[in-house]
């Protein structure tokens, strides 16, 4: 159990590193050229009428909130659904966020899927 333990605090360190160094790449280098890119995905589950929803960011810090979809843009740290799961970085110029919902959404569509990049 301890050695468990172990790996998976090893493996959320290198989990959350590797964002880290994503916004600081790829995010420094879209931000440099005032580009901001996402994508989000929204599933409902019709037994438990539920939606699934999770979406990415990463970009000039003042456009990547207008890259999630609607759905999801407002739900961005707050803590009204089942389960929540959302985190931002920002370096300088840049930023990324993700986001993972489980919850009851009622605007949110049966079946999304939407990629945008922002100029």
């Amino acid at each position: 159990m301890i050695l468990f333990s172990y790996y998976m605090v090893k493996k959320r360190v290198r989990g959350g590193l590797s964002f880290f160094f994503f916004v600081l790449i790829v995010g420094l280098i879209l931000a440099a050229f005032n580009i901001a890119a996402g994508i989000g995905f929204s599933l409902r589950i019709p037994v438990v009428d539920q939606n699934l929803m999770a979406g990415v960011a990463i970009g000039k810090k003042e456009a990547v909130l207008d890259t999630f979809p609607g759905y999801l843009r407002r739900n961005l740290a707050q803590n009204n659904t089942f389960f929540n799961q959302s985190n931002t970085i920002t370096i300088w110029l840049a930023e990324g966020a993700y986001i993972i919902i489980f919850g009851q959404q009622p605007n949110a569509p049966l079946a999304d899927l939407q990629a945008k990049l922002l100029r």
